[in-house]
């Protein structure tokens, strides 16, 4: 729980930053496993779901996924 509070603390700060510079939004790649199911918790973020393919590159359902969010500036 406290990881999630300093990740989230985080994200508001960088997008303070990015809000004060004028950008209308950010997007990021991540790996993500199919078996956690992270994609939900992007969304309650405020994030959309751009892609999600699996990857080649580690196995065992690990994908690779494109977020983004827009920001209000």
């Amino acid at each position: 729980l406290m990881v999630t509070v300093i990740g989230e603390r985080m994200i508001a700060k960088f997008e303070e930053h990015l809000e004060a510079a004028g950008v209308p939004g950010w997007h990021a790649i991540l790996f993500s496993s199919k078996k956690k199911r992270p994609v939900s918790l992007y969304k309650r973020m405020g994030f959309d779901i751009v892609d999600r393919v699996p990857n080649t590159l580690f196995p065992n359902g690990v994908e690779t996924v494109c977020i983004y969010k827009p920001l209000d500036i």
